[in-house]
């Protein structure tokens, strides 16, 4: 543009105020994009819930495209709720199952958005191939200092799962006031290196501790302000249909079914002593999850707990609710197909547990790797000192196959192993 400008102004005089009006008609910028941040959660067959954190804008308008046809739907406008801390969701439905969609947002200033991406899931009497990537830990320290996110971005995954610490709230300066806790949301879902993520599939998340506070528990809470200004805008930044409950399942086909537990809102103290009345999910959750999974008609049933089994280095994990977790493994051993996904340690781990059950443990994608403890029987594999994923693929076949990948910044293969029902 310089060149053009210096270009058209050959043999003309020096006149100040004349390059300037050239430089004014010519370089004169269009209506600026809001600030802002959006992401598409609990896709499914036909519906999507879309969000977005525009505090510039008062409405946006989702323009939803088919990948293979090109048709496009334009929905009724989201109106960016002010009492909701600048945030705005709507639930889109109509859409063909198993087929790409790519979608963006027109504000009310008549920018978009960039494109964002899902892939709605297969009817459940379909058998159709799941690839599934997840991890834990996204926090602006050590300020996404790794490409994890963009290689996330480009692995083809239909969905990403988060179990938990999105942000890190409890990180000082601490949250405690629902504007202090929106605060911690805005930095961490705006910095430049995790915009790939939010666009390239459809997520699913649920909380764990630092969400709020370090290791809590919601039946055993002394700071019951906190926890509602932070289970306020944690629902604000990742909505979900209106169940009244956070643990839900959904389902991939024939292939998969998924189970996401919620292992704080129905936990008693550590402290407690390790019988009937210390739980982590409560007898509730807990028959829901048996039930669910026993009548399960799907090949792979993946238990989604953002703490491990077994195996851990905090006393915040289902080592000291031994009883609860007897009782989770008594009611699920003999299905077959059945593996548990989790997070919270700040390393990879593969564990073959004495109960039966498989159990690969993935993070952190964003904050400081530790050490795990020794190894004891049943431990596979561990990978210390490094950002990873999960990464599931489950193909079909007689029998269907789940393979699992554990993944580095740069998607180098850590660990890998398969399984059949």
């Amino acid at each position: 543009m310089l060149g053009l400008l210096g270009m058209g102004l050959a043999g003309c005089s020096p006149d100040a105020t004349h390059i300037v009006g050239i430089e004014d008609r010519r370089l004169v910028p269009g209506p600026r994009k809001p600030e802002h941040s959006a992401a598409a959660f609990e896709v499914d067959t036909t519906e999507a819930i879309l969000f977005v954190w525009a505090p510039e804008a008062e409405s946006a308008v989702p323009i939803v495209e088919h990948v293979a046809t090109g048709q496009q739907v334009i929905l009724s406008a989201i109106v960016i709720q002010r009492d909701a801390g600048d945030t705005g969701a709507t639930l889109i439905s109509g859409m063909s199952p198993g087929q790409d969609y790519r979608w963006h947002l027109r504000f009310d200033n008549g920018t978009t958005t960039d494109w964002f991406m899902f892939r709605t899931a297969p009817l459940p009497n379909e058998e159709a191939p799941l690839h599934l990537i997840y991890s834990s830990d996204i926090d602006v320290r050590p300020v996404f200092d790794s490409p994890i996110f963009a290689t996330m971005a480009a692995s083809g995954a239909d969905v990403f799962v988060s179990l938990g610490d999105w942000p890190y709230a409890d990180q000082a300066p601490a949250a405690w006031t629902v504007d202090e806790f929106r605060a911690k949301y805005r930095e961490v879902r705006i910095a430049p290196k995790i915009q790939p993520l939010l666009r390239a599939f459809g997520i699913r998340a649920i909380y764990d501790d630092h969400d709020i506070h370090d290791d809590w528990a919601g039946l055993s809470i002394s700071y019951p302000d906190r926890l509602a200004a932070g289970l306020k805008v944690w629902d604000e930044w990742f909505p979900l249909p209106k169940t009244g409950r956070r643990y839900r399942s959904w389902r991939w086909g024939t292939l998969a079914e998924m189970f996401m537990l919620d292992t704080r809102m129905y936990r008693r103290e550590h402290t407690w002593k390790d019988n009937a009345q210390k739980t982590m999910i409560g007898a509730e959750q807990r028959k829901w999850l048996i039930d669910g999974v026993k009548a399960s008609t799907a090949a792979f049933k993946l238990i989604f707990t953002s703490v491990v089994l077994d195996f851990g280095n905090t006393f915040d994990d289902w080592t000291i609710y031994t009883h609860e977790r007897g009782l989770m493994f008594d009611g699920l051993r003999g299905v077959p197909g059945v593996v548990f996904l989790s997070g919270d340690q700040h390393w990879f781990g593969a564990h073959h547990h004495k109960s039966g059950f498989v159990e690969w443990t993935a993070g952190p994608l964003a904050r400081t790797p530790r050490a795990p403890p020794p190894a004891v029987p049943g431990v596979v594999a561990r990978a210390v000192g490094v950002f990873n994923y999960g990464d599931i693929v489950i193909t079909p076949g007689l029998p269907p196959k789940l393979t699992f990948t554990a993944r580095g910044p740069n998607g180098a293969v850590l660990y890998e192993e398969s399984i059949v029902p």
